[in-house]
C-alpha cells in the first residue's frame, strides 16, 4: 500500500512540496550578448530586492563548446574596483542542454547589488539572452489557524470557515515528515461532513508525498468559487505519517474580496448577496424594484452601480461570469420589493410570508418577467431573488408581471440581453421581436405603432 501511494504521488512532490504559490519574476536585462560581451545592470534595478531572492540567467550555446558565467560587482565601470562577493561564482557549462543558471542573493550580496549594481559576462561560444530576478512576494499579513501540532494517522482535520479569506490569499501548511513517506490531501469543503471520510467535500485540490522534514504546501485562492467555499464552510486536510506544525492564512497587498456573478444567454438574472458589491466597470447594471403596479414592476438602476447586502436585485448585461469586487459603501434603496436568498437556497414561502404574494422570475417563450407562485414548497437557488408584495399585482389577462426599466428617461426602454441595433424591433418590455405584428414597439430608440 505504501509503495503504491508513493508511486502514485511522488511526481507531485516537486510541484507542491515547498513550492511557493505567490512569487514574482522581474526582467533585469534582455537582449543578445554573445561570447565575451559584458552586461552591466544598474543598482536601481535592485532597489526592491531582498535577501533570499534569486538571479536567473538564460543562455544558449552558439556552437559546440563551453561557457563561463561570472557575477561581479563594482563601482561604475572601473575594472579595478570590481571585486568578487558572495554571489560571484565561476560555474562552468559544457552541456548544451543546460540553458539557465540561478544564484540566490544573501544579505551581503543584497547590500552590494543595491549600492553598485551587477556586472555579468559569458564567453566561449555562448549567448546570454535574459537576466531575471525571482523571489517570493512577502505577505501583507498572516493569521495562524492551527492551535497545536497535529499528527495525521489516516485521519482528517477540519478548519472552520474563514470569513476574512480573499482572492489572492494563500493557505500555507507546514509539516514534518519522518523521512520515509507521507500522504497529504487538502480539500475545500462544500459543507461540513464526516471528518474522517471527508463526506460532502469538494474535489481534492492538492496531494503530496513528503520524504524529508520541514516541508510546506501552499494553496493560492485563485478563483472566487473556492474563496466563497472557504469563507462560508472552511477546508480540511487528511493523510498519514506527518505532523502538521503550522497552518497560516497569508494575505497580500493585491488580495481582494469578491463575489462570482453569472448571467445567462437572456442577458438578465436576479441576484442577491450578503455583501455589498461594486458593479462599475463590469458592464453589468444592477436594478432594484422601486415600485409595483398591476401588471408591471418598475426597475431603477442602483446608485453608483453598487448593491446593498442582503437585498435582491435584477442584473442586466452580456452573458458571462463576473468576479465583482466587494465595496464598503453603497446607497440603500429607498424601497425594494425583491427579497434575496443570499448564500443558501431557500424554500418559499419563508416563515411570515404565507399571507404575501410571491412571484418568481422566469421566462415563458420570449416573455421574461415575474410569475405568481402557485402552490407551496418552491425551492429557489442561492444568490437569487424573488418578488414579494402585499397585494396581488397580476394583470387581468396573462400571468406575467412585466418589467419597466426606469433609467431617468420616461420614454426609454432598455433592451433585455442585447444592444439596440438599427431597425431592430423591441416590445415595451425591452424584448427583441423578430416578426412584429400589431402593437407598440421601440425602433432606434423611438416608439412606433404598427396598426
Amino acid at each position: 500500500m505504501k509503495e503504491k501511494l508513493l508511486s502514485m504521488f511522488i511526481a507531485l512532490l516537486t510541484m507542491v512540496c515547498g513550492a511557493n504559490a505567490k512569487s514574482f519574476t522581474t526582467t533585469l536585462w534582455e537582449g543578445t550578448s554573445e561570447n565575451d560581451a559584458e552586461i552591466n545592470i544598474e543598482a536601481s534595478k535592485f532597489s526592491a530586492a531582498k535577501s533570499g531572492d534569486a538571479i536567473r540567467v538564460t543562455f544558449s550555446f552558439t556552437s559546440a563548446g563551453s561557457m563561463h558565467l561570472c557575477y561581479k560587482t563594482g563601482i561604475n565601470d572601473d575594472w579595478s574596483a570590481k571585486a568578487f562577493n558572495g554571489i560571484s561564482e565561476w560555474p562552468y557549462y559544457s552541456d548544451t542542454n543546460v540553458t539557465t543558471a540561478t544564484f540566490v542573493i544573501n544579505a551581503t550580496d543584497l547590500a552590494t547589488l543595491q549600492s553598485y549594481g551587477m556586472y555579468l559576462y559569458g564567453f566561449t561560444s555562448s549567448t546570454i539572452t535574459k537576466v531575471e530576478m525571482t523571489g517570493e512576494i512577502p505577505p501583507a499579513g498572516e493569521t495562524e489557524l492551527l492551535d497545536a501540532d497535529w499528527t495525521a494517522s489516516w485521519t482528517a482535520k477540519i478548519f472552520a470557515a474563514q470569513s476574512g479569506a480573499k482572492k489572492g490569499d494563500v493557505i500555507r501548511f507546514s509539516y514534518n515528515a519522518p523521512g520515509s513517506w507521507s500522504y497529504f490531501q487538502f480539500n475545500i469543503l462544500d459543507a461540513y461532513g464526516n471528518a474522517d471520510s471527508f463526506t460532502n467535500t469538494a474535489t481534492n485540490v492538492g496531494t503530496s508525498i513528503g520524504t524529508a522534514a520541514d516541508l510546506y504546501f501552499d494553496f493560492e485562492i485563485t478563483n472566487v468559487s473556492d474563496m466563497e467555499k472557504i469563507q462560508n464552510e472552511g477546508f480540511g486536510i487528511k493523510g498519514d505519517n506527518f505532523t502538521l506544525t503550522s497552518v497560516k492564512l497569508l494575505t497580500y497587498a493585491d488580495s481582494y474580496d469578491a463575489v462570482s456573478v453569472t448571467i445567462g444567454s437572456d442577458g438578465i438574472a436576479t441576484f442577491s448577496s450578503t455583501k455589498r458589491l461594486d458593479f462599475s466597470g463590469t458592464g453589468v447594471t444592477p436594478y432594484y424594484v422601486s415600485a409595483v403596479a398591476t401588471g408591471t414592476v418598475t426597475l431603477t438602476a442602483a446608485t453608483d452601480a453598487c448593491t446593498w447586502d442582503y437585498c435582491g436585485y435584477i442584473l442586466q448585461g452580456a452573458e458571462g461570469t463576473y468576479d465583482v469586487p466587494v465595496t464598503t459603501s453603497a446607497s440603500y434603496p429607498s424601497a425594494t420589493y425583491l427579497k434575496g436568498t443570499n448564500n443558501y437556497e431557500c424554500n418559499l414561502p419563508r416563515e411570515g410570508e404565507e399571507d404575501k404574494y410571491i412571484y418568481i422570475f422566469a421566462k415563458d417563450g420570449e416573455d421574461i418577467g415575474f410569475y405568481y407562485l402557485n402552490g407551496k414548497n418552491y425551492t429557489l437557488a442561492a444568490h437569487r431573488a424573488y418578488l414579494l408584495t402585499d397585494s396581488d399585482i397580476r394583470p387581468a389577462s396573462g400571468a406575467r408581471v412585466a418589467l419597466n426599466f426606469d433609467d431617468g428617461d420616461p420614454t426609454a426602454v432598455v433592451s433585455v440581453g442585447e444592444s439596440k441595433q438599427d431597425n431592430v424591433y423591441y416590445n415595451l418590455n425591452g424584448m427583441r421581436v423578430t416578426n412584429p405584428s400589431k402593437g407598440v414597439y421601440v425602433v432606434n430608440g423611438k416608439k412606433v405603432i404598427i396598426k
